[in-house]
């Protein structure tokens, strides 16, 4: 029994592993791309020269390559933080064939959509993908991809996103050849399946039964299949946090001077910093893990920052050099400041209304929220719990701040982003949720 237990923790530990190496290493060759397109090197990726199909291919290769090497890199280190129950509690046979109905509902439904709506939603045609084309017949040019949205008419075009999420879309058509939707779809798609991965196996290696239970939650929440199937950043912004918050809980299972614990926390910034290349919520994920860090332990602050460097330095270039200003600073914030009772009072019944949702949410997101708060009142949340928590807290004020200060009229902006802005901290808050109760001091 206890050999069959070690064969599976090594399993769930290699395969977590995997899943943790992915979306940073495909993420960095793809902001490696970006690098040269600010620099004005857009031409050796996605020029219409065949040398340039054959450097947007080896691009991409090199971060699958990437992903398999830090995997290598990570085995040992999740070894040694793996720790599994005696009891091992399995999975039963009836949750084991409804995650799969659900995943294969989830990949129907997105098979479906890109049938329809072959560009996606609102966001995917008007921004992500436009961008992505942009980009791509002009030879890389970021520039004229941001110059589309300019003015005030056209704000919710959001000509000021970083383009990470469009450079990896144009590296994927120039590789294949054409503009098919099947790399957006891909994008889309591939993020929630590994979002799902990571939270499972994150969980399993504590129970079993847990990580099913959250998994189908999960996969089961009606805005969470929506947005993958409509093409959205959310998920592939969530899939880089979700493996730096993963990795932010690896770290700390293991002792200060355990080798290689700097490396998860370097690469936990990383990803963050990636995330922030992706949409500008992922500066404010940022911003969150690094203050609840500070506040529970100051030295590894150092590391984190470290690895987040570099895709900052990259957002800064783009924000100085190319970028216009955000629409949330076009506002009057005198006027603003001056309704804020007000606009509080809507920001709350807004975020109340949409927990209850349930044509977005089911009943998930309320049975969650209940069930969090009760094992807030019963002090039975785990250290770690409660970090993915705060972290989660500080972030839903950075959201909430955000609409107070907002220039658009409020009942319109919070219909139009409230529950994509729920959705990314949706994983992190069923990832709490499944992680092992706080064991009791012994009298």
């Amino acid at each position: 029994m206890h050999r069959q237990t070690d064969r599976q923790a090594a399993a769930t530990s290699r395969a977590l592993g995997l899943a943790l190496a992915v979306a940073p290493s495909i993420a960095t060759s793809a902001a490696i791309g970006f690098a040269l397109m600010l620099a004005g090197h857009g031409q050796l990726l996605l020029g219409s020269t065949s040398s340039a199909k054959a450097a947007a291919t080896l691009l991409l290769l090199v971060g699958a390559g990437g992903a398999l090497l830090l995997q290598r890199s990570l085995a040992p280190l999740l070894g040694a933080a793996a720790r599994t129950e005696e009891e091992g509690e399995p999975m039963p046979r009836w949750l084991q064939w409804s995650i799969a109905l659900a995943l294969l509902l989830l990949v129907g439904t997105t098979l479906h959509a890109t049938w329809r709506a072959p560009d996606g939603g609102w966001d995917a045609w008007s921004i992500w993908n436009s961008r992505a084309r942009a980009l791509l017949r002009s030879g890389g040019d970021v520039r004229l991809a941001c110059a589309a949205g300019r003015g005030a008419a056209l704000f919710t075009l959001h000509p000021e996103y970083p383009l990470l999420l469009p450079t990896m879309i144009a590296l994927g058509w120039r590789s294949l050849g054409s503009e098919t939707p099947l790399v957006p779809m891909l994008l889309g798609l591939a993020p929630a399946l590994w979002l799902a991965a990571i939270g499972a196996l994150v969980i399993a290696r504590s129970s079993a039964r847990s990580a099913g239970f959250t998994t189908l939650l999960l996969l089961t929440t009606p805005e969470f299949a929506r947005m993958a199937s409509a093409q959205y950043a959310e998920l592939a912004l969530s899939v880089l946090v979700m493996t730096a918050l993963a990795l932010l809980l690896l770290a700390d299972e293991l002792v200060e001077t355990q080798p290689g614990r700097r490396w998860l926390l370097l690469l936990a910034g990383h990803s963050l910093g990636l995330a922030a290349l992706v949409k500008h919520e992922g500066l404010v994920w940022l911003l969150a893990c690094a203050l609840v860090t500070l506040v529970s332990r100051r030295r590894d602050l150092l590391p984190f920052a470290l690895g987040a460097a570099l895709p900052l330095v990259l957002l800064g270039w783009f924000k100085h050099s190319f970028a216009p200003p955000s629409d949330l600073a076009n506002g009057d914030l005198v006027t603003t400041l001056a309704h804020l009772p007000t606009r509080i009072g809507q920001t709350a019944l807004g975020l109340v209304r949409r927990i209850v949702y349930v044509q977005a949410w089911g009943v998930h997101l309320l049975a969650v929220t209940a069930m969090l708060a009760l094992r807030m009142h019963r002090r039975d949340l785990s250290r770690p719990a409660l970090a993915l928590l705060s972290i989660c807290g500080v972030v839903l004020g950075g959201f909430l701040c955000a609409y107070l200060i907002s220039p658009h009229e409020l009942t319109w902006h919070l219909h139009a982003s409230i529950d994509r802005l729920l959705l990314q901290l949706w994983p992190p808050a069923l990832l709490a949720l499944g992680l092992p109760q706080r064991v009791p001091a012994r009298a």
